[in-house]
């Protein structure tokens, strides 16, 4: 890892660097290297080197070194269970803290009527692991886990209670029910998107055969014979015209 430089003094001149603005300040002195920090946080945990150089004398040691372990109160660990937690099974209450230094150490107690007891199973105080092998009705109940070092402490809880079989029966069919329905609601919504699409393609077909169908004209029209279809008629039957001022003949009378 490449050292960072935090901190340069010569002739007057000072340079902080941008993580230490407002927070690190120089020791006043002539034969004075030492610098202060100022609200720690847990970043600033490392080793810092310090190197003075008298030029042009460049003999001898010029460094220093040191590590800085800024202590912090254990974060509020996380609880959990891991496990069948039924009567003759093996459950493991798990417990960490994310921040803490020094690293913090566990303990798990069970907590009875506002009271705490030891806890009849395997413990590791380093890692948080706790293991009950072979659970029965006395080890349920409420844990509380501990997390603590030099700084203070936190806490987290967590429940065992053995479920009923009647109560897993009771969710099983609850859940079968409500799958059921759900599978028939999904049914019925299916079956009325294709009816009304059906419904829709044949009131447009119908539309569709509405428009195309011929109009009917309702002027009707007869036939009229022409000149040459027209049957001839005998001369004979067809009176002579009269001439103008030819007299009719006078009829005798009897």
């Amino acid at each position: 890892m490449t050292p960072v430089q935090i901190f340069y003094y010569e002739a007057g001149q000072t340079f902080i660097s941008k993580q230490f603005q407002g927070r690190l300040g120089r020791v006043a002195g002539h034969n004075n290297a030492s610098i202060t920090i100022n609200n720690t946080q847990p970043s600033d945990s490392g080793m810092y080197t310090c190197e003075v150089n008298n030029m042009p004398d460049f003999q001898g040691h010029n460094q220093g070194n040191i590590f800085l372990s800024v202590l912090v109160k254990p974060s509020t660990p996380f609880c959990s269970v891991h496990g069948t937690v039924e009567s003759g099974h093996l459950v493991t209450l798990t417990c960490h803290s994310e921040h803490g230094t020094p690293p913090p150490a566990y303990t798990w107690n069970k907590v009875d009527k506002e009271t705490s007891r030891n806890v009849l199973g395997t413990m590791n105080i380093q890692t948080g692991v706790m293991k009950i092998s072979n659970l029965s009705q006395f080890e349920f109940g409420q844990y509380q886990c501990n997390a603590s070092n030099s700084l203070g402490s936190a806490v987290c809880v967590v429940e065992l209670y053995e479920v009923p079989h009647g109560a897993e029966v009771v969710g099983a069919v609850i859940g079968a029910i409500c799958g059921a329905a759900l599978i028939g609601l999904i049914v019925w919504y299916v079956t009325h998107k294709m009816r009304r699409r059906k419904y829709k393609a044949g009131k447009a077909a119908a539309t569709d055969m509405e428009v195309k169908a011929p109009v009917e004209d309702p002027v009707k029209y007869q036939s009229v014979p022409t000149a040459e279809s027209a049957p001839l008629s005998n001369a004979a039957d067809v009176p002579p015209e009269s001439t103008p001022g030819e007299d009719k003949p006078e009829q005798e009378e009897a």
